[in-house]
């Protein structure tokens, strides 16, 4: 029996529960073969997958979407002993589900490979904003079942109008109450987004496991109460702020590298918090990552950073962060009291156009699936 799940089912895969938030359905322009992606949200976690279920080949997959490294290059590929598998042209046939940002009629092309085991998998995508890379395994069949029925069939047509179709579908009690809480959600999400960002360097370092690892906390000479947090990455510091800068979608209010002191620290200024890329004086690359109001009432350097750093760090908010937060962090104790070192000039800063591009080109950003046997857009 073909395995077919809609919106809001609640499937197991393996040992963990996950909820359809997506669905994409495509057709491989060689050969017309067809499969489709289901866009999963692991309950608990609340962390993303793609489950592929190609039944004319009777392929299945878990995949999760990864920023690009060295290792999806074709070098990196080849030194981890991977091989290509399948390669082809797919077109989105049909999708189902918010936030997926495909066209019905789009096309990517996608290559496959698998490890020595021929158990792990690299995926890559070319849509016409770009390559997306991913990661994932294979499974068996029978370790994908359905636990609990969401929409059903009738839970939304495709082509991404499937709540007006549904509440086409019913009473007007019913459409009046989709009504109401399309209202309710956009004042909702109006009023979240003057007090919340999503754009968090500090969650996005503690979800990054694999590239930094927390060190240590340093807490505040004036206020106990606010911290700074510094971590290790594996990265060097020119990888580490890029990426960081990507992870937060170029959502800076300012970055730029220190050119003086002998430093070649990095700050950058986000709207709440202030982060420091820096080479320790042990030549670590470290990350020290706070609130905008640690930065205001402590006059504590980064740890174990070099003099031209920790003069930096204080340099660069003085300049650049704390005419505005007088008024915000007002009923703090103010560490510049009587702070008298020159201030950061603005110059023209690698950093600063690479966060305009990646802020430039995450407004188009795609945020859904694809691909043979794939993760896709």
């Amino acid at each position: 029996m073909e395995l077919n799940f809609f919106l809001q089912d609640v499937i197991q895969v393996e040992d963990r529960v996950y909820h359809v938030n997506g669905i994409v359905s495509y057709k491989n322009a060689q050969d017309g073969s067809y499969w489709k992606e289901y866009r999963l949200m692991e309950e608990g976690t609340y962390r993303e997958f793609w489950l592929s279920i190609d039944e004319v080949y009777q392929e299945y997959a878990m995949y999760q979407m990864e920023r690009y490294q060295n290792r999806f290059s074709e070098e990196g590929i080849a030194a981890a002993r991977y091989r290509e598998v399948d390669s082809g042209v797919q077109i989105v046939t049909n999708y189902q589900g918010k936030h997926l940002d495909v066209d019905t009629g789009e096309k990517a092309k996608y290559w496959e490979y698998e490890d020595k085991t021929t158990e792990k998998i690299i995926s890559i995508e070319e849509w016409s904003d770009g390559r997306e890379y991913s990661t994932g395994y294979y499974i068996d069949k029978e370790d994908i079942k359905l636990m609990k029925r969401g929409q059903g069939e009738n839970g939304g047509s495709y082509g991404g109008s499937s709540v007006v179709s549904s509440a086409i579908k019913g009473n007007i009690g019913k459409l009046i109450t989709i009504y109401v809480l399309i209202i309710v959600f956009i004042l909702l999400f109006a009023v979240g987004r003057i007090f919340w960002k999503n754009n968090s360097v500090k969650k996005y370092i503690e979800s990054a496991s694999s590239i930094y690892t927390y060190r240590t906390s340093v807490t505040s000479d004036l206020d106990t109460a606010e911290k700074a947090d510094v971590y290790v990455s594996t990265y060097n510091l020119d990888a580490t702020a890029r990426d960081i800068i990507q992870a937060v979608e170029g959502d800076v209010e300012d970055v730029q590298q220190n050119t003086e002191d002998e430093d070649d620290s990095i700050a950058i200024l986000t709207d709440n918090e202030y982060c420091l890329v820096y080479t320790s004086s042990d030549n670590e690359t470290l990350v020290q990552i706070s609130e905008r109001s640690y930065a205001y009432c402590s006059s504590n350097t980064p740890y174990r950073c070099r003099m031209g750093t920790g003069r930096y760090f204080r340099r660069f908010y003085y300049s650049r962060g704390y005419s505005s937060d007088k008024d915000r962090y007002s009923k703090k104790r103010d560490s510049y009291t009587g702070y008298d070192d020159t201030t950061v000039t603005s110059t023209t800063d690698t950093y600063k156009s690479y966060a305009s591009s990646v802020r430039q080109s995450s407004i188009a950003r795609r945020r859904s699936s694809g691909g043979g046997t794939s993760v896709g857009k």
